[in-house]
């Protein structure tokens, strides 16, 4: 698959539908992803979205090789889900970019020894600007199909330099091990 260069959902979806599958015609892969949007919109699970497809189409159910997606059909229900759902994440962090905010990201990878080098090398990039891509291209997760990776973002903000209160609102009195704190009797309203 292609880096995944889509800034907006209205992008990715002018790319056709299921840009990143390979091998199968645009009209096979337009009924894939009406099935998947409905099952989506319904409320389904992957599975159950899976299962779904395999009704449709019983000359692909076929085993899938990586140990997260039993069928061929969960690799193409999981990888839609999460391009959709990082490519939103994506959209939000740069509406917050163009309000003013300082937002980065982070590549997430899975704990265990089935990320690709691609993923890995991602993951050690650490924090960085949204505008960025990763080393492997991406400006957002996942890298290829059925990838289990994630995209978290994260606000830059600077410390407050004073709370905007006057300094003296509060009396703090001291007798020995014993603090008292009361309100400073100047700032009461009559």
């Amino acid at each position: 698959m292609d880096p995944i260069l889509y800034t907006s959902i209205k992008d990715y979806n002018a790319a056709g539908p299921l840009p990143w599958l390979e091998g199968h015609t645009k009209e096979k892969k337009g009924v894939m992803l009406k099935i998947i949007m409905k099952g989506m919109e319904d409320g389904l699970s992957y599975q159950k979205i899976s299962t779904n497809l395999n009704k449709e189409f019983p000359e692909l159910k076929i085993k899938s090789p990586l140990p997260h997606a039993t069928w061929f059909f969960t690799e193409i229900v999981l990888t839609e889900m999460r391009i959709r759902s990082e490519l939103k994440k994506h959209e939000v962090a740069f509406e917050m970019v163009k309000c003013g905010k300082k937002v980065e990201k982070r590549w997430n990878s899975m704990p265990d020894t089935e990320v690709c080098e691609s993923c890995r090398l991602n993951s050690a990039a650490d924090w960085i600007s949204m505008s960025d891509p990763f080393p492997s291209g991406h400006l957002y997760a996942p890298a290829h199909h059925a990838c289990r990776c994630y995209m978290k973002t994260r606000i830059i903000t600077p410390p407050p330099t004073s709370s905007g209160l006057p300094k003296d609102r509060w009396l703090v009195e001291r007798d020995g091990d014993t603090v008292t704190v009361k309100r400073n009797p100047k700032y009461d309203i009559p």
